[in-house]
């Protein structure tokens, strides 16, 4: 499946979803996670420390899934929750059609990648 990031969208096995700021980052803490997983499996593998390269990948896996997690409950508390309102994150009084799209679509990006 081929991902590619563009502005304020995802294009994913050629569908094109339209993304929030939150999202991107989401995907770039993502990216991050699995290049450090990849060093420090390439690390523990050179020294033949099989073992505690599965748990690196665990480790890592493990992580990204709690990242994925939170800004699902999060996104959903902003939103259907209408707290977004409450902290400023949104410039208008209340929460349209829009935001609850845009939520959407980006969790089911989400889905889409796990």
């Amino acid at each position: 499946m081929k991902i590619k990031l563009l502005k304020n969208n995802i294009q994913i096995g050629g569908i094109r979803y339209k993304v929030n700021l939150s999202f991107l980052i989401l995907c770039e803490w993502l990216s991050e996670y699995t290049k450090v997983g990849r060093i420090l499996s390439h690390i523990f593998e050179k020294e033949a420390y099989p073992f505690h390269h599965q748990q690196v990948q665990g480790l890592v896996c493990s992580k990204m899934w709690e990242l994925v997690e939170l800004f699902a409950v999060k996104g959903k508390e902003l939103i259907l929750d209408f707290k977004a309102v409450g902290f400023g994150k949104i410039k208008s009084k209340t929460i349209n059609a829009k935001h609850i799209c845009l939520l959407s679509n980006c969790l089911s990006v989400v889905t889409k990648i796990s």
